[in-house]
């Protein structure tokens, strides 16, 4: 169980290098052979991807040092909570295409952070949540 709980931080530090390759590949200026792939794929699947990195850092690092039974109650979240967000980030129109009402940004990105956000903060809470309950087991 202690070597998977090293894929959600692979994950972010994969999530960070693929944003980086796209960035240099997009904008380099003597021009990468990968640049169609990239910057179709960039809006689409590298943004998405690295904002879940980026909020999920801090979570991932925290379930190194978890017990098993934090760790189990997390991954059974994670489970649904993963591909839910990554079929309603493809769902998604790439830009937002509500003009009447313009207040709330319907998009890709805006589907991703607030996705992100969310798996992180639901992430924090049952983390703490089992680490405190199973605390509290332990003691006399």
């Amino acid at each position: 169980m202690r070597t998977i709980r090293f894929i959600p931080l692979l994950a972010c530090v994969l999530g960070f290098a693929l944003d980086k390759a796209a960035i240099w590949c997009v904008y380099s200026i003597t021009g990468c052979p990968l640049r169609g792939v990239f910057n179709y794929l960039f809006e689409i699947f590298v943004t998405p991807y690295y904002l879940f990195s980026a909020a999920f850092v801090i979570p991932s690092v925290i379930l190194l040092v978890v017990s098993d039974s934090a760790f189990k109650a997390w991954f059974k979240f994670a489970r649904w909570w993963l591909p839910l967000s990554l079929l309603l980030i493809l769902l998604t129109p790439d830009y937002n295409s509500n003009a009447f009402f313009v207040i709330f940004d319907y998009s890709k990105l805006a589907t991703a952070q607030f996705m992100a956000i969310c798996f992180t903060a639901i992430s924090l809470i049952i983390i703490a949540y089992r680490s405190f309950t199973e605390k509290k087991k332990r003691a006399p």
